[in-house]
């Protein structure tokens, strides 16, 4: 029976295992009489090219959740405009979509930042009758985010009940990363608010979009109650230190929390050693951007920024600083000066 090849053809597709499901479906073919499912199946395992071809050469059994799949297959592999061009092609078909298939075009214009198309398919499904679901508002709003619209993305957020939808913890963070990147942090902070007061429970994702918000602009004290209460809950990540750290009210702070890193069994990468990095301390910057290489991190511009206007002396101890401020991750850090660790 079909249903009993589909089965396997789909347990293949949820492994991943694409040449697999292809060899079962060509095999299919010879056994038995194939249907939408079986063709929807194996496309669910392919890339989307060969999902493409496998449509156009099965297109009389194709049908919405057929198109759907492929365009999903687009969007994973970041083919965003191809999965536009096959809805708007449907559209013009006067083909008979569904929900699940607008959130597939909505999460293409997320992927391309292209929010005024996202609010346009958001409006078209009135006409439709049909219902936006959480997920294709949070896909909206992600692309306000993008594009740096975040007045819009808080006008779908007042506006979520009047489409009886109930925001996510995905929606809020959303809203607030949108608020944080306009440096808008006084909204960003009402947005965690107003995600308290619905009960909605905040995550480390919707914490850490509330610490970048502050972080953005300088709001050291905030940021440092909102890592406090991250800590009493054990949400911090290496995100939320680094955002912490970027906010840092001076050099001091931002080497207390590297050593936050070691006390949560959290991992440095070069964005913590160059949040910590501060112009106005070069010597310190100097110990962190040792510490940076040994840890086999790659340099960056950031770096090695604070010692452009560093205070190097006259002289011949001006030449041996210059030597031992040579950004190499090789034998030119054995002339640095050894210190006693600033971090552990």
């Amino acid at each position: 029976m079909a249903s009993e090849w589909n089965r396997a053809i789909s347990s293949f597709a949820r492994s991943s295992k694409w040449r697999d499901a292809l060899l079962l479906f060509e095999a299919a073919q010879h056994a038995v009489q194939i249907d939408v499912v079986t063709v929807t199946s194996v496309m669910a395992a392919c890339r989307w090219r060969l999902s493409l071809q496998l449509l156009q050469e099965h297109l009389p059994l194709a049908n919405v959740i057929t198109y759907t799949t492929l365009m999903r297959a687009c969007n994973k592999e970041g083919e965003w405009q191809n999965c536009l061009l096959l809805f708007n092609s449907l559209l013009e078909m006067s083909f008979q979509t569904d929900l699940i298939l607008h959130s597939a075009a909505v999460t293409a214009c997320e992927r391309g930042s292209l929010w005024q198309e996202a609010l346009v398919m958001i409006g078209s499904l009135r006409l439709m009758s049909l219902l936006p679901d959480s997920i294709i508002f949070n896909a909206t709003i992600s692309a306000c985010e993008k594009a740096a619209e975040w007045q819009w993305a808080l006008h779908l957020l007042c506006s979520l009940h009047h489409w009886a939808t109930l925001p996510s913890v995905v929606t809020f963070a959303a809203v607030v990363s949108s608020c944080g990147n306009a440096t808008q942090w006084r909204r960003a902070l009402h947005v965690l608010t107003e995600a308290k007061s619905a009960s909605v429970s905040a995550d480390a994702v919707l914490c850490n979009a509330a610490i970048s918000a502050c972080g953005a602009d300088s709001q050291w004290r905030l940021t440092r109650d909102l890592l406090t209460e991250m800590e009493r809950r054990s949400l911090p990540s290496q995100v939320t230190l680094n955002a912490c750290i970027t906010a840092s009210e001076n050099w001091c702070h931002g080497v207390k929390l590297l050593g936050l890193f070691d006390r949560w069994k959290l991992q440095k990468d070069v964005v913590s050693f160059n949040a910590a990095i501060s112009r106005d301390a070069w010597p310190v910057a100097l110990e962190l951007s040792r510490e940076t290489a040994l840890r086999g991190l790659p340099a960056t511009v950031v770096t090695w920024r604070p010692f452009a206007a560093a205070p190097w002396p006259n002289g011949e101890e001006a030449d041996e600083a210059k030597r031992a401020r040579k950004p190499s991750l090789g034998p030119g850090f054995a002339r640095v000066p050894a210190r006693s660790s600033l971090v552990d």
